[in-house]
């Protein structure tokens, strides 16, 4: 037979007591653990500084470097370096992306991406008059 802890109504209460007040003391310290957590990230520099980027500079797909498209929103180092990638095998079709949605064939851009990505990049002129006119 495993012996109880306290021999009495007295001792059992001290016990209890200590060990809730243990127990509060922890729930304490972890919610101040928790608060200080959400408070850093809260203050922390932004985590996608490319959404507040100037929207009056925009930027050609067809020539920009992988730094330069990994300023953009949505656009990490992958993704920047498929389209360079994308653009580097295609090269004699000048220019590679003539819009937003040429930017769909690449993995990792979606329509979501598309409709962030597009008050950015500016694409050449393909409005040439046919041949013969």
């Amino acid at each position: 037979m495993v012996p109880f802890p306290c021999d009495g109504a007295a001792s059992c209460d001290k016990l209890f007591r200590r060990d809730v007040s243990s127990l509060q003391g922890w729930t304490a310290v972890i919610a101040i653990a928790i608060g200080v957590v959400f408070l850093s990230m809260r203050f922390t520099s932004d985590p996608y500084p490319s959404a507040g980027m100037d929207r009056s500079v925009k930027m050609d797909p067809n020539s920009a470097s992988v730094a330069e498209l990994m300023t953009l929103p949505r656009i990490g180092k992958t993704t920047a370096r498929r389209i360079v990638a994308y653009r580097t095998q295609r090269e004699r079709e000048k220019p590679v992306f003539r819009s937003a949605d040429d930017l769909l064939t690449i993995r990792g851009i979606g329509p979501k991406t598309i409709l962030q990505l597009s008050a950015y990049l500016t694409f050449p002129d393909t409005d040439r008059p046919a041949s013969g006119q």
